[in-house]
């Protein structure tokens, strides 16, 4: 929980205790009474109210109107199981904080819309409607002393809900997403200590969306990359645009595994996140040249892309395409739906296998075995023990209740996250910096839960 929420609850919890068991008068009384109030002001202005916590703000209302009314202890006692009820919502359901990055840079942020004028949307019936995505980029920045990060979610109001449907929970649980902060500045002005930055293109999966994991945007920025990370309308979670469209999910996209039409479907979505991947390296392409926002700042000669899931799957896509790439990291590659010749080819292209334990041992797995062994560039792959498919996500840090959903294994998000970090911070040192290979073997060496295997050459 956030520190005034905690400071409000632990001076009602002392004020509640002294009421109870010492009956105090006078200035004491006074103390007690005022206490509580003070505090929960102190967090409603410092902090913000949530909804967790409106057991324990009742509570408050009601312990206070028995010193009005007399001094009754049944009262008292409600409005004290009220603020425990509150305290319970509020470490259940917290307002997580993002892990603060590790590299010597700041960093800023700042988002743009592109449209495909030459493709067409084919997620839709109307005629003329042409592929358009949300991009969010971070990048190394001068530091802003005291300047306010920008928040986790650009439009919390329809982000929240949509997470709390995708995991079954009340439209309401997540209504507090608007109060997550990150730690990138929105337009914070370039770091000039290097003319051009190398970039990393994002792309997520099924249901994700483009801050998803933004603890590894963060980080990879503050260690000197410029990350580009893409919503895929219809895909995603929801993609959500500077200019208040919000284009939901549509589930109907991927219908049920077993049936006919499934292969075909996730072979088609990946198809159209790949060529997102590709459409905006064109647009960075083009920003380069001639937008003031990313003016020369990009060194498009050292690209890299990685993704999670359907996102893993659609970069393996991209960069099989696109010469362009030059290194590329899969978090639980979906590889089933990537086309049948592609997986007996393989890659040269340079390449990372992230998987979880859960995405170890099934068909899937198998298929990237294969690809695996039959790419020819320098790769690695490797198995996190106790991880599960959304432990690559920041979805983990959003309740304890997590891994009893189904939403995060049994390694702790505070070890599996830093070693997602790192492990991808070497491999693009190496691929796109310079580095010696040996950084990767070492990282690995700091996290005996990570198995790691090299191709043969």
């Amino acid at each position: 929980m956030r520190t005034l929420e905690w400071v409000f609850l632990l001076v009602w919890a002392a004020a509640w205790v002294i009421d109870m068991r010492l009956r105090p008068s006078g200035v004491v009384r006074i103390v007690v009474i005022a206490a509580p109030l003070v505090a929960l002001t102190a967090h409603l202005f410092g902090e913000g109210a949530r909804w967790q916590l409106v057991p324990a703000y009742l509570g408050v209302v009601l312990y206070e109107t028995r010193f009005i009314r007399s001094r009754v202890s049944l009262i008292t006692f409600v409005s004290g199981l009220l603020a425990v009820l509150g305290l319970v919502f509020g470490i259940l359901f917290p307002v997580p904080r993002l892990p603060h990055p590790n590299g010597p840079y700041a960093v800023g942020t700042l988002s743009f819309a592109a449209t495909d004028a030459a493709r067409d949307e084919i997620f839709t019936a109307a005629p003329d409607d042409k592929r358009r995505v949300m991009v969010q980029v971070w990048y190394p920045a001068e530091a802003q002393p005291g300047a306010r990060p920008a928040a986790w979610l650009s439009r919390a109001d329809a982000m929240g809900p949509a997470i709390a449907a995708w995991v079954k929970l009340p439209a309401f649980a997540f209504s507090h997403a608007g109060l997550i902060a990150g730690n990138a500045v929105v337009d914070a002005p370039w770091d000039t200590s290097q003319a051009r930055w190398p970039v990393l293109i994002y792309s997520h999966g099924w249901g994700g969306f483009r801050q998803i994991n933004a603890n590894q945007s963060e980080s990879l920025a503050s260690h000197g990359y410029v990350v580009v990370a893409i919503d895929h309308p219809y895909g995603a979670l929801a993609a959500t645009f500077d200019d208040g469209t919000v284009i939901p999910n549509d589930r109907s996209l991927l219908p049920k595994r077993g049936t006919p039409e499934f292969l075909p479907a996730s072979q088609r979505l990946e198809d159209v996140y790949s060529h997102d991947v590709t459409f905006v390296l064109d647009e960075l392409e083009r920003m380069n040249r001639d937008d003031a926002r990313l003016s020369t700042r990009l060194d498009l000669s050292h690209v890299g892309f990685f993704g999670h899931s359907t996102g893993g799957g659609a970069v393996v896509i991209a960069c099989a395409r696109d010469p362009r790439c030059k290194a590329l990291v899969g978090q639980d590659t979906w590889i089933e739906p990537v086309p049948d010749p592609l997986v007996a080819a393989g890659l040269d292209c340079p390449a990372l296998y992230l998987r979880s334990e859960e995405w170890t041992g099934d068909a899937n797995d198998a298929r990237l075995g294969r690809f695996f062994d039959a790419s020819s560039g320098p790769r690695w792959r490797t198995s996190i023990r106790g991880a599960k498919h959304y432990d690559f996500t920041l979805i983990p840090l959003f309740s304890p209740l997590a891994p009893y959903l189904g939403l995060k294994g049994p390694i702790a998000a505070s070890r599996v996250m830093p070693l997602i970090d790192d492990m991808m911070l070497a491999f693009f040192d190496v691929q796109l910096k310079g580095a010696p290979p040996s950084q990767i073997v070492d990282v690995a060496a700091r996290y005996p839960e990570m198995s790691l295997e090299a191709g043969e050459k």
